[in-house]
C-alpha cells in the first residue's frame, strides 16, 4: 500500500510539473485538488520535487507562483503545507541563480519566519547570489549574520566572497579573507588561490602575484602550473617582463616540478613575440636534447618567430626536421613558412611550398 501511495505521489508530481513548465499553473493545481480530494495527500518530498523539477527546468518565475499558491491555502481541501528546509534552500537557489535576490530575501525571511533555521547551504546560496549582482555589503552582511549565529563557512562560502572581491579590484580584502580563513583552520582549495593570483593579475600587481606563489608551497606540483601559466598568458609575456618568467621558470624546475605542454607553448610564443629569439631557441633545442616530445604547436610557435625574424635558414632547418620529430606539418605551418618566404623575397620557394599543399589533380 505505501508503494502504491508513493507511486501515485510520484506520478501526482510529475504530471503536475509537466503542466507547469507548459505555464498551466491553473491546472496544475486543479490537478492537486483533485488528488487531495481522493484522499491522496502531497508530502513535502512531493512539493519539493515539483519546485525543484521547476528551478531546474528554468522555470524559476512559475516555481515561485506554486509555492505562493500552496502557501497561501489554494490547493485547498484543508491541506496544510509544512516545508522544510531542503524545500527551500531548492526554491532559493533558483531564485538567486535567476538574480531575484529581491523575492530570495523575502523567501528567505518568510523560511525563518516559520521557526527553520538557516544552515550554510542556505546562507551559501544567498551569500552567492548577493555576490553576483555585486552586492558585496549585503553579502559581508549576511558572511557575518550566519557566523554570529555560530554557523561554520565552509570553503564554498569563502571562495564566493573572494571571487566577489577580487571583481571588485579589491584584492587585498581577499586575501584579508584568505587570512582569516586560514586563522580558522579551514583548508583553501586551488581554485581559491588560482582566484586571488588573477586578482593581483588583473591590478597590474605583478609584484604581488610572484610573491603569492613563494609564500604558496603546500600544492605545488599541479596548481602551480596552472597559476604560471596565467601569469604568463594574462601579464608577465604582456608587459615584456622577460626576468619574471625565468624567475618563474626556475622556480618550478627548483621544486623538481615538470611544465606541460601548454606552459611550453606559451613561453616559446611569449619570448617570440617579446624579442627574445634567443631565449626560444635555447629553450626549443634544451627540450629537444631532454628527448622531450615537442608538439605542433611549439614548432609552429618557433617557426613564426624565426620567419618574422628572416631567419629562414633556420626555420627552414626546423621545418626539415619535422618529420624526424614524429611531427606533420599542419596547414598553419605552411602558412608560417609561405609568408615568411614572401616577406623575404624568396617566391621560388614560396611558390614550390604552395604546390606541395595543392591536392594531385
Amino acid at each position: 500500500m505505501v508503494s502504491t501511495t508513493r507511486a501515485r505521489e510520484a506520478a501526482c508530481a510529475a504530471t503536475a510539473l509537466g503542466l507547469c513548465i507548459e505555464d498551466r499553473v491553473g491546472d496544475a493545481i486543479s490537478l492537486l485538488r483533485n488528488i487531495i480530494a481522493m484522499g491522496f495527500y502531497p508530502n513535502v518530498k512531493t512539493w519539493g520535487t515539483l519546485v525543484n523539477g521547476l528551478c531546474r527546468s528554468g522555470n524559476v518565475g512559475i516555481a515561485l507562483r506554486v509555492h505562493r499558491e500552496i502557501r497561501d491555502g489554494d490547493v485547498g481541501c484543508g491541506l496544510r503545507f509544512n516545508p522544510n528546509l531542503i524545500y527551500y534552500c531548492c526554491l532559493l537557489d533558483g531564485l538567486a541563480k535567476e538574480g531575484l535576490l529581491e523575492e530570495a530575501k523575502e523567501l528567505f525571511a518568510e523560511m525563518e519566519g516559520r521557526g527553520i533555521s538557516a544552515d550554510v547551504v542556505a546562507f551559501g546560496t544567498l551569500i552567492d547570489g548577493l555576490c553576483k549582482m555585486g552586492d558585496w555589503e549585503g553579502a559581508k552582511g549576511l558572511f557575518f549574520q550566519m557566523m554570529d549565529r555560530g554557523i561554520r563557512p565552509n570553503v564554498l562560502t569563502f571562495n564566493m566572497l573572494i571571487y566577489a572581491l577580487c571583481r571588485e579590484g579589491k584584492t587585498d580584502e581577499a586575501r584579508g579573507m584568505l587570512d582569516f580563513m586560514l586563522e580558522r583552520g579551514e583548508e583553501p582549495d586551488f581554485i581559491m588561490y588560482n582566484t586571488l593570483m588573477v586578482g593581483y593579475c588583473h591590478e597590474g600587481r605583478l609584484d604581488d602575484a610572484r610573491g603569492f606563489i613563494t609564500s604558496w608551497k603546500r600544492q605545488w606540483p599541479f596548481s602551480e602550473i596552472c597559476l604560471l601559466e596565467k601569469i604568463i598568458n594574462r601579464r608577465f609575456l604582456q608587459v615584456g617582463n622577460i626576468v619574471a618568467v625565468h624567475d618563474l621558470y626556475s622556480k618550478m624546475e627548483g621544486h623538481g616540478v615538470a611544465p606541460v605542454s601548454s606552459t611550453y607553448n606559451i613561453l616559446l610564443d611569449g619570448f617570440c613575440k617579446n624579442d627574445s629569439l634567443g631565449e626560444a631557441i635555447e629553450l626549443f633545442q634544451s627540450l629537444e636534447k631532454s628527448c622531450y616530445k615537442l608538439n605542433s604547436h611549439a614548432c609552429n610557435c618557433l617557426l613564426d618567430g624565426l620567419c618574422k625574424a628572416g631567419k629562414l635558414d633556420q626555420a627552414c632547418e626546423i621545418f626539415e626536421r619535422l618529420p624526424n620529430m614524429g611531427l606533420a606539418p599542419t596547414p598553419y605551418t605552411y602558412s608560417i613558412m609561405i609568408n615568411g618566404f614572401c616577406k623575404n623575397g624568396q617566391l621560388e620557394k614560396a611558390k614550390d611550398l604552395s604546390q606541395k599543399i595543392m591536392p594531385l589533380r
